[in-house]
């Protein structure tokens, strides 16, 4: 696949200064469909934001794993 990999979009997001939204979590969500190699990753960076220190970084964490807990792989990587 070409498109960018949904750890590296996580990872944006979280320290992005724009708006966190749909359109964006949607991508993630679908980029993951497509590559449910990346789903482990992806997780782990969103497991290691929860313990930023700035809890704007925390709320875009939970914001993109709520929507995640609706893929399968994803709910088993994370547990």
């Amino acid at each position: 696949l070409g498109a960018t990999p949904a750890p590296e979009l996580v990872r944006n997001a979280l320290h992005s200064s724009t708006n966190l939204d749909f359109p964006l979590i949607t991508e993630i969500c679908d980029r993951l469909e497509n590559a449910p190699g990346e789903v482990a990753e992806t997780v782990r960076s969103l497991v290691f934001a929860f313990g930023d220190a700035d809890p704007r970084v925390q709320l875009r964490a939970l914001t993109i794993s709520n929507e995640l807990m609706y893929s399968p792989d994803a709910v088993k990587a994370s547990c």
